[in-house]
């Protein structure tokens, strides 16, 4: 009764409602290329469109008593983002989990936002990924880790960023995580080599530089 009492001239447009609607994530991460092992974020029209998102996994219930038994718990992270009329949209990833009080635990601004899951050292608690285009020409990525009390927390040294623009990510044989960065190469030999190419690595519970090289696009 209400909604058919409401004046049409105060509600949004219908094709508001079926370009801005919640859903979950399926389909924003890619393969940077046939047979590679990084990933990256697919940013297509889906993630240049201000719409809420969400991820739904299971992660190993906390269990205080020393129990041998293994309960899993459902974890909910969402992504709500607010327009503003003009520069960039505002961002806020709560966290749902059962018998725990919701928590918005990171806010920023940006152009447009994808997150993803990956447990980056396998310890059954995935780590959360979220990357976000900051500028015409850069994006950036920052990684927040479930710990066993399942409260998130920024891990250090993942504040990444990219002016080429390009962040992928991805394990190696041995189940090693990595997260590979290309920027811009604004040296004197721009022409030969298109990138610098920095690699990081997961090393005392943070991520660190571990190597740093010139490379052509193709050999990306």
């Amino acid at each position: 009764m209400l909604i058919k009492k409401r004046s049409l001239g105060e509600d949004l447009p219908e094709h508001f409602y079926a370009k801005a609607k919640a859903g979950f994530i399926y389909n924003n991460v890619t393969s940077l290329n046939e047979g590679s092992n990084q990933l990256k974020f697919g940013w297509g029209e889906s993630s240049l469109v201000h719409q809420d998102k969400s991820l739904e996994f299971e992660v190993p219930k906390p269990d205080f008593s020393m129990s041998k038994s293994r309960k899993m718990v459902k974890v909910r992270v969402v992504m709500s983002t607010l327009h503003n009329t003009y520069g960039e949209g505002r961002h806020f990833i709560y966290v749902y989990i059962p018998d725990k009080t919701p928590v918005c635990f990171y806010q920023f601004d940006g152009i447009c936002s994808e997150m993803t899951v990956i447990d980056i050292d396998n310890d059954d608690y995935p780590e959360l990924i979220i990357g976000y285009k900051c500028g015409a020409h850069t994006e950036a990525v920052k990684i927040f880790k479930l710990d066993k009390q399942l409260n998130y927390y920024f891990l250090e040294g993942s504040n990444i960023a990219s002016d080429y623009p390009l962040i992928t990510w991805g394990k190696e044989p041995d189940g090693s995580f990595f997260i590979n960065s290309y920027s811009r190469n604004w040296e004197t030999d721009r022409e030969k080599f298109h990138a610098i190419y920095e690699k990081y690595i997961v090393e005392n519970s943070q991520l660190t530089l571990k190597s740093s090289s010139k490379v052509k696009w193709e050999t990306c």
